[in-house]
């Protein structure tokens, strides 16, 4: 006996689709959180950076001077030392790209003017630290992902909480994730 209230096979995929990432999304948190991968949030909720006063090992303190684009600006070290910041593990259309300039806004809205803790991962060849930006408790790479103006860059991150945001962006089709379009960082090759 056929059920006359029953969904059609294509919603019942895409219901069994979102169980699925919800599931995904709580064991890589979990997972996260279990190995310390993650930083540890303090009792407000927010996770340590430090600051300039109080610096956290491995953290680069900064202001920010100008957003080039979504995923890279410069800024101003405490000591005076210009500085220029690559964004860890996240891709974002570059200029002349769908979602460029979007990408770039947001940027600029979240970083000009303020002071940023950078935890800094490597150093590029281009002289560029890369490292995870974050400005009064908002994470850049996060933020950009979940909205779908950057994706995550399948060959450098190893954050499972940007996959996790990805995909329900993508689920979502929030920003170029509405379109065809894919950063190059976002179709590249995982690392072995």
């Amino acid at each position: 006996m056929t059920n006359a209230l029953q969904l059609p096979r294509r919603c019942r995929e895409s219901e069994q689709r979102r169980k699925t990432l919800f599931i995904t999304s709580l064991l890589g948190l979990a997972a996260l959180s279990l190995t310390g991968c993650a930083d540890a949030p303090t009792a407000s909720g927010a996770a340590d950076h430090g600051s300039v006063d109080s610096p956290k090992a491995g953290y680069v303190y900064a202001s920010v001077e100008h957003v080039f684009d979504g995923d890279s600006f410069s800024a101003r070290a405490a000591d005076g030392k210009p500085l220029e910041v690559r964004a860890a593990e996240i891709d974002a259309p570059e200029k002349g790209e769908p979602y460029a300039n979007r990408a770039r806004q947001r940027a600029r809205q979240l970083l000009n003017g303020k002071q940023a803790a950078i935890r800094q991962f490597d150093v590029d060849r281009y002289g560029r630290i890369v490292g995870r930006v974050f400005v009064d408790g908002t994470d850049l790479s996060a933020t950009l992902v979940s909205e779908g103006l950057a994706g995550v860059h399948r060959r450098y991150a190893e954050d499972q909480r940007l996959y996790a945001l990805e995909a329900e962006a993508r689920e979502a089709r929030r920003g170029f994730w509405s379109t065809d379009y894919r950063p190059r960082g976002v179709l590249a090759k995982q690392r072995d």
